[in-house]
Order: C-alpha cells, then sequence, then structure tokens
C-alpha cells in the first residue's frame, strides 16, 4: 500500500461506544442491565421502534441496540485494516491461501529466515529467470544432494561439453591403445638464448642469427627427451660434468641440418645421440 493511502486510514476511529452490558449498573456510568440488553434487541426484531402506520418513530431502544451493533461491525473492521496497515504482519483473518498475482512491483520478502519454501514436492515451478546473484546454500538435483566446492566448480570454468565425454576420450592411466597420430610442437629456442628453456616441449628449433654457444638448458624434467634441430648459424654445445655431458667428453659444434638429442635426470643433461647432416 502506498504511503498516502497507508495516511488516510485513522489509527483509531472518532466514534465512542454507545453502552455496555452487565449485570449490575452505577448511576452515571454507560452499562446497561443485560436484561435491558435483550429487551432492546426484542424490540427492535418485533419493530417496536416504529408506530402503528410506520411512518414515525416509536420506542428508540432498538434504534440504539442496532446503532451500536452497527459501531462494533465498524470497529472490527477498523481493527482488521489497521492491522494490516501499521503492524508489520498478516492477521489470521488476512492471510492468503490461494490466488493469482500479475506483477510485483516490490521485494517479496518473507518475515522469518529460513522457514518457509517456494514451491513443494509434486508442486513445482516452472523456469525460473534471475538477472542478478543467485545466492543459495545447498543445490539438489533430481534427488541428488549436491556439494561441490569452490574449488571444484572453478575446476570445470570453461568446459563446454560433457565432462564425462572428455574423460572417456582421455588414454586411461593403466594404458590402452592410441590410434591417432601424435605430432609434438617444433618449439623454437628465443635467438642467441645459451641458456633455452625446455619447459614447453621436446623438440625444437635453434635458429640463431649467430653463433652461439649453449651452456645449459633451463626447466629440466626427470626423463624428459629433447631434439634440437639447428637451422641457421652454428651452435657450440658445451661440455661440463655438471650440466652438460656430451659424448667424447668434449665440445661439439653443429651447423644448419645437423640434430642433437639428450636425455635429462632431472639436474644434468646426456647426449643421447646426433646427426651430421651438413
Amino acid at each position: 500500500m502506498a504511503r498516502e493511502e497507508r495516511d488516510k486510514i485513522k489509527t483509531k476511529i472518532k466514534s465512542k461506544r454507545m453502552f455496555i452490558t452487565g449485570s449490575s449498573r452505577t448511576d452515571g456510568t454507560d452499562t446497561i442491565l443485560t436484561g435491558s440488553y435483550q429487551h432492546m434487541s426484542k424490540s427492535f426484531a418485533n419493530s417496536s421502534y416504529l408506530d402503528a402506520d410506520g411512518n414515525n418513530f416509536g420506542s428508540s431502544a432498538g434504534l440504539v441496540w442496532v446503532i451500536n451493533e452497527i459501531r462494533e461491525d465498524i470497529e472490527d473492521i477498523h481493527a482488521e485494516v489497521s492491522q494490516s496497515v501499521y503492524v508489520s504482519q498478516v492477521s489470521e483473518f488476512s492471510s492468503i491461501s490461494t490466488g493469482s498475482f500479475g506483477l510485483i512491483s516490490s521485494s517479496l520478502i518473507p518475515d522469518s529466515d529460513d522457514t518457509y519454501d517456494l514451491g513443494a514436492s509434486g508442486k513445482e515451478w516452472n523456469d525460473l529467470y534471475i538477472d542478478g546473484t543467485a545466492y543459495i546454500d545447498a543445490i539438489n538435483y533430481q534427488g541428488t544432494a549436491l556439494a561441490p566446492t569452490i574449488a571444484e566448480l572453478n575446476r570445470v570454468d570453461g568446459v563446454t561439453s560433457a565432462i564425462q565425454t572428455q574423460l572417456n576420450a582421455k588414454l586411461p592411466l593403466d594404458g590402452g591403445t592410441i590410434t591417432g597420430v601424435i605430432v609434438e610442437a617444433l618449439v623454437r629456442f628465443t635467438d642467441r638464448d645459451a641458456t633455452p628453456t625446455v619447459q614447453k616441449g621436446n623438440k625444437f628449433e635453434a635458429r640463431y642469427s649467430r653463433a652461439t654457444n649453449i651452456t645449459m638448458f633451463d626447466n629440466p624434467s626427470a626423463g624428459q627427451e629433447i631434439t634440437i634441430i639447428i637451422t641457421d648459424a652454428a651452435i657450440t654445445f658445451v661440455h661440463d660434468t655438471r650440466t652438460t655431458l656430451l659424448a667424447g667428453a668434449r665440445n661439439v659444434t653443429l651447423n644448419s641440418g645437423d640434430t642433437i638429442t639428450f636425455i635429462s635426470n632431472g639436474s644434468v643433461w646426456y647426449e643421447k645421440c646426433r646427426s651430421d647432416n651438413s
């Protein structure tokens, strides 16, 4: 209800009660005896307040009685209306058990937390449209309670197809058969880098603009095997017992077209083979 409409409803009604009934009466009070009240009610029922021809009022007792009854009805109505306006609750007489709402132009907020439901089993709402943030304490999907953590939900961020389908397409940890062609990317070393990283691949191209000495390879993994193809200026691989062990325990210079392969134990690289194609 709008504020201007609410302000039109008075907190109290102006009229006063005409009398109350009781078994005894004190002079100067508005109490009438119960017997007199019953007589007034009977006079109204018998139309005693009208004279014989029905044009003039006779005894006013019946009229007084019915006016008092009307006032009590008005008090009941006012109490109900003012209760709903000035008190933040809905009385037992104003509860809504069924109905239809077209548009709601305000928030729909229950009067207590974690108490009331929206829909029920067998009486579910259809689609739910929310433009904003949904604050949900728990999720039950088709009878199954879901309790994923934020970290788990973040793992599927960006997934565009069924997760199980993707898992089924992976090679099992206990082995299997790969039917497709495995093609490794050929990663190019940064030009003239003397300690190039091998973190992003196993096949590398050394296309250096000038002759360079390579003394070691950064970011090795134990068991990693790498092959380098020289495609431009000559590269000299430096023998060092702490980092790189070469055949014959001496440096080797390779030219464009040559290749060399190493395997690592995690800290030292061991030459596996080389090809002199130049």
